[in-house]
């Protein structure tokens, strides 16, 4: 998958995610707020979906190795998303959290493609 799709559907899902939990800490009455959330979060997920290849480059040996397994990488999304909890002003809290689940997304587009992630398939 190319580095555009990448950020193309971290976006996306990180827009879907921002209103979401707009909608959950009720403000879903909101259209700005809805609308904001959506854009902050989709902003921070395309921000941060490529640290995956940045530790683990697709020009290296070791590309789809550590960087790209399901434990490190639901491990560190679950810490950021808990820690961006604790950002007060909820616009910001929707940028941290995209920003959390960037990297998840970008290991969720590579287990789609026919090379798959080497982690995964080894069962980690």
């Amino acid at each position: 998958m190319r580095d555009a799709e990448h950020r193309r559907n971290s976006f996306i899902m990180g827009a879907i995610v921002g209103a979401f939990r707009c909608m959950q800490e009720g403000r879903g009455n909101d259209p700005a707020m809805v609308f904001g959330s959506m854009l902050a979060s989709g902003a921070g997920a395309a921000l941060t979906e490529g640290l995956p290849d940045v530790i683990d480059p697709p020009t290296g040996p070791s590309h789809r190795d550590v960087a790209h397994g399901a434990l490190p990488v639901g491990a560190l999304t679950v810490a950021a998303f808990n820690a961006a909890q604790n950002t007060p002003d909820p616009i910001m809290r929707r940028f941290a959290e995209g920003m959390a689940i960037g990297p998840a997304t970008h290991l969720a587009a590579d287990a789609t493609t026919p090379k798959g992630i080497n982690l995964i398939k080894r069962g980690f």
